[in-house]
């Protein structure tokens, strides 16, 4: 949907709020769309506020990168009131929009963040930031 967009270069800076945008950085972002007057990713060349794209991590591939911004959206879609100080169970960790969800939760001050995955995730779920992990498929962690 023109949406997310990476393989972007900032070519130009204008006194931007992000610090961290130097020209010619590689760069990602959810963009705004709306068929008639924002054309999103779609378009060869195309000018975004520096605030609507962050400087793209030199080990995460373009595809990565393009679909992250949608995983957080989805993640904060409806992020149930929180406030800062409650405690969350986030079902699918392991998942994109488990692991933003993870995240977004911790950067808004959420106490203690439970989470599910497989096995070969807990680690990593654990290094996102959940207080504690429930590995669906071990028995042992259900109980």
């Amino acid at each position: 949907d023109g949406q997310p967009g990476t393989g972007m270069k900032l070519c130009r800076n204008h006194g931007s709020e992000v610090a961290d945008l130097k020209v010619g950085d590689d760069v990602f972002g959810h963009l705004q769309y709306d068929s008639q007057t924002i054309q999103g990713s779609f378009s060869e060349y195309i000018g975004v506020p520096d605030t609507d794209c962050a400087k793209k991590p030199t080990d995460v591939a373009f595809g990565v990168a393009a679909a992250t911004p949608t995983d957080a959206m989805t993640a904060l879609q409806d992020e149930g009131g929180l406030e800062e100080g409650m405690r969350l169970l986030v079902l699918g960790g392991g998942g994109c929009v488990g692991a933003a969800a993870i995240q977004i939760a911790k950067a808004l001050g959420a106490s203690h963040v439970t989470a599910t995955c497989s096995t070969r995730d807990v680690e990593r779920v654990r290094s996102l930031g959940a207080d504690d992990v429930i590995d669906r498929r071990d028995p042992k962690t259900l109980i």
